[in-house]
């Protein structure tokens, strides 16, 4: 009786009682579960095409790229076993079908290089002791095409360092199984052609140099996990996604990944699938600002130029010539030197803050000990409590009858504002101005908070109220810190005083040489800008030269085109979006389209030609402006209507 019921089967006593009466069936072997075992297990089917009989299957062999030498045994499931094999070895089985080999011992290398039996190989089902000794997997099982991998074990991979084309053209693929890659280096074209291929596992692929064409032609592959390649080294994946079809959230993780690996000056192609999205692009953009060049589906155009948080001070030229503060990435209110840019996170949002001069009026901004604050009534007051900006700073001040204020230093439309948080609990209590305002009754919780007035004010105008316990106040005590009087129509970033009054310079911040440089197309391109908390005072204000985003009235503003003095287009109200824009400037050799938030604001076509080339990006706050810049970038090109749209909706 031939043994062709396979390995690793499990037979009952019923069967065994049907007339079995000999061992030919090989006890042993029947015997042999897959769990567990070191034997390195292949099923092959005969008559397939190949270079050796029909009834023959020949193993493959190479001895470069090994370290330990091939001494192997061979068993079938026909009952054959061979042993002490150190090379090529051709099986001839009794007749044409599939049958399994297990193979054992010293066996560190299958080469098949798209020839030989590589069409006779239908499955991997355990890789057991296959590579062990191995430093290359170089075109091992190149050409496979009918080979699937049903191992559920790692193998011994761990020293293999090549895997160029290692796989390359095993089209009935589906899955890949998670082996160890962690010491190699060369992945180019591993497994270029495996159409079948729809998911991949998280390899680590850390000390990998090439990824060139690594999964191109895997025209199925559609799932690719996060964070492959966030501790990678390589920065060459040319081609390497090129017909794919993987999904959106694969790219975007791919992308991501790559950037957090902080390698800079790459190569990246995918085509095929689905685009990234916004979280997609947004990596293509900081990775091209690492000296990247990405292709992807859907063509997506990177920025030749983009903000960068990190290197604000390096790629302008920016100047303050005071001091300032800014809130930290604690929470903290910390104080920033002159002529250094602010990323302020007070929203809990990093942004880079540009702010015009501003004077706090109030020469003690912190010490309400001190008698220039007049306490009125019952007032109390306590020093030594934790203020927002990390010190013991901030009073404890209380009363029922009590006020806290300074006299004859404001008019009605200075803005008014003071940090403030309660002992315990919440309330409502005046700040910044006399009870019997309407504007300033303020919900106090145990959280700081800063507050502000900046309305007209009908009664006590000349008075700045630090807190007025009297009226509908639910609280008699509250800590206070950082008291601010400014005239300006909104709060600026606060700016501390003990003794005499301060002021804060006005900010200009330039990128200079767009066209000179590259970044931007001599007459043509796109410039986009993300702002919030935008506010302006004055007439004008010059972000952009040679256009001008012009105050009109209140809050609604206008573009300005200086080489023919004409307004571009309606107004834009800033009011809406909490004074969030999205602006756009696509600007061509005849005129000027600007998107706002989302859709075409306006098409402008130029009496006037532009008479030179754009070169600089001006913010200036020397115009009473601020705002908190969360994005700016570049193209060197008119970019479609749809990338516009996209580009600017919030």
């Amino acid at each position: 009786m031939a043994n062709n019921i396979g390995f690793g089967k499990i037979y009952d006593s019923t069967w065994w009682g049907n007339g079995v009466t000999d061992n030919s069936i090989s006890w042993g072997i029947i015997y042999k579960d897959l769990a567990g075992s070191d034997d390195f297990i292949i099923t092959v089917k005969t008559d397939n095409a190949g270079t050796s009989a029909d009834t023959q299957f020949t193993i493959p062999t190479r001895t470069v790229g090994i370290t330990q030498a091939f001494l192997y045994d061979i068993e079938t499931s026909d009952g054959q076993s061979i042993t002490g094999l150190t090379g090529n070895h051709t099986i001839t089985f009794p007749s044409e079908g599939e049958y399994e080999v297990r193979i054992s011992g010293s066996f560190p290398y299958m080469y098949f290089a798209d020839g030989g039996d590589k069409l006779k190989m239908l499955d991997i089902k355990n890789f057991g002791i296959y590579a062990l000794g191995s430093t290359s997997q170089v075109r091992a099982f190149y050409g496979c095409s009918n080979m699937v991998i049903s191992a559920t074990d790692s193998g011994n991979f761990g020293n293999v360092t090549n895997f160029f084309a290692a796989w390359v053209g095993c089209l009935s693929l589906t899955s890949f199984p998670l082996i160890d890659t962690s010491s190699g280096t060369d992945f180019q074209s591993a497994w270029f052609g495996c159409s079948s291929l729809t998911s991949f596992p998280l390899l680590d692929t850390s000390s990998g140099s090439t990824f060139a064409v690594a999964w191109d032609g895997c025209s199925s592959l559609d799932s690719f996990p996060s964070n492959a390649f966030d501790t990678n080294i390589a920065a060459n994946y040319g081609n390497a996604f090129r017909t794919t079809n993987l999904t959106t959230q694969s790219i975007d993780d791919i992308l991501v990944s790559l950037n957090t690996s902080g390698v800079s000056n790459g190569t990246f192609t995918q085509s095929g699938g689905q685009a990234p999205s916004a979280t997609g692009e947004t990596a293509i953009d900081s990775l091209v600002g690492k000296g990247w060049t990405i292709t992807v589906t859907g063509g997506y155009t990177p920025p030749t130029f983009s903000l960068d948080f990190d290197t604000i001070a390096d790629d302008f030229t920016f100047t303050r010539n005071s001091f300032a503060t800014r809130v930290n990435e604690s929470g903290l209110i910390e104080t920033v030197s002159s002529d250094i840019p602010r990323i302020d996170y007070s929203t809990g949002e990093a942004a880079f803050l540009l702010e015009p001069q501003s004077t706090n009026l109030l020469p003690y901004s912190e010490d309400f000990s001190n008698s220039y604050w007049n306490k009125g009534g019952d007032t109390a007051i306590v020093g030594g409590y934790l203020a927002p900006d990390g010190t013991n700073s901030a009073y404890k001040v209380s009363g029922t009858t009590s006020v806290l204020q300074v006299s004859g230093v404001t008019n009605t439309t200075d803005t008014r504002s003071i940090y403030a948080r309660t002992v315990s609990g919440s309330g409502e209590l005046n700040l910044c101005s006399f009870n019997g305002n309407t504007n300033n009754l303020f919900t106090i919780t145990e959280d700081w908070q800063r507050f502000e007035v900046n309305e007209a004010i009908t009664t006590g105008a000349e008075t700045f109220y630090a807190v007025d316990f009297r009226g509908t106040s639910s609280l008699n005590e509250v800590i206070l810190w950082g008291a601010q009087l400014e005239q300006l129509p909104y709060a600026t970033s606060y700016i501390p005083t003990n003794g005499s009054i301060v002021t804060r310079a006005a900010e200009s911040c330039v990128k200079y040489n767009l066209s000179t440089d590259g970044i931007f197309g001599g007459k043509v391109g796109t410039l986009f800008l993300h702002t919030t908390d935008m506010a302006v005072v004055g007439t004008s204000l010059n972000p952009l030269i040679p256009f001008r985003l012009y105050r009109q009235s209140g809050d609604a503003y206008r573009f300005y085109y200086d080489t023919d003095a004409s307004f571009i287009g309606s107004s834009i109200d800033l009011s809406n979006n909490g004074g969030e824009l999205k602006m756009a400037f696509s600007i061509s050799e005849t005129g000027v389209e600007i998107y706002v938030n989302g859709s075409l604001h306006v098409s402008y076509t130029y009496v006037n030609p532009m008479p030179s080339d754009l070169e600089n990006w001006v913010w200036s706050t020397e115009t009473k402006y601020k705002e908190r810049v969360k994005d700016f970038k570049v193209y060197d090109k008119v970019l479609t209507d749809e990338e516009l749209i996209e580009l600017t909706t919030i």
